[in-house]
């Protein structure tokens, strides 16, 4: 029996000392193995921080206690305490089972995540669910140091849901990617002319954003999760890229 995948996915945050307080920096998700955790880099770049995952499905909450980046790619590991004092350690995780290199234009996808857009005020990140398809597969680069095979997705990826995976709604157990960035580009709609009293005339553009989503491909980083992840428990479809 399939397991539902939004029970494997979890916030992150980070201890800010500055607000003494827990902030949510995105989304990751277990993935193959109890006390590993998938999420993008750039969320877990503070190396002096202190992180902890939730799981909000299972009311589950997990110290990191090893953050593994991946040298050009926008994706880290996260090793996760599964005992010790906060509520619900102790208890298994729920995870993907795999990864999967099946990625083809217009492949319909879904993603979970926790957005910080919220319009219920600071603080507040409801859960929400995405569904799209893939607009296009290309080499994506940010951040200079980072440069990866990507998909371009049909939806937006507003901030906090960065780390969140996208997975086929017929293989929900599987994972293609995971989200990494938020892109914006316009068109221009139509050109407006304005007449100042003096008879000056100025011609404005009327350009209307889009807003679409990025997400790392894992296909494309198969070899260095293969080599972090030992034995049987090491993301066997992944292995099959020929990316």
């Amino acid at each position: 029996m399939t397991s539902n995948p939004v029970d494997h996915i979890g916030r992150l945050h980070a201890w800010s000392e500055e607000l003494i307080a827990w902030v949510q920096e995105g989304t990751c998700f277990g993935f193959v193995r109890d006390g590993i955790a998938l999420t993008a880099a750039h969320n877990v770049l503070n190396a002096e921080a202190n992180y902890v995952v939730i799981f909000p499905q299972h009311e589950t909450v997990h110290d990191v206690i090893g953050v593994i980046v991946h040298p050009t790619a926008d994706i880290a590991i996260l090793n996760l305490a599964l005992s010790g004092e906060a509520k619900g350690a102790g208890i298994s995780m729920s995870v993907f089972s795999d990864g999967t290199n099946v990625h083809r234009y217009g492949d319909d996808f879904h993603s979970f995540g926790f957005p910080s857009d919220s319009p219920e005020g600071a603080g507040k990140t409801p859960s929400r669910m995405y569904k799209g398809y893939l607009q296009r597969i290309f080499k994506y680069g940010h951040h200079e140091k980072w440069t990866y095979l990507a998909s371009e997705l049909s939806v937006p990826a507003p901030l906090g849901l960065s780390g969140a995976p996208i997975y086929s709604p017929t293989e929900p157990d599987l994972v293609m990617g995971l989200v990494t960035a938020n892109v914006e580009s316009y068109t221009v709609g139509h050109y407006e002319e304005k007449v100042e009293e003096d008879g000056q005339r100025t011609l404005f553009e009327a350009r209307h954003i889009i807003t679409y989503g990025v997400a790392l491909l894992l296909s494309n980083v198969a070899d260095w999760l293969g080599e972090h992840l030992s034995g049987n428990e090491r993301p066997m479809q992944l292995q099959q890229s020929d990316e």
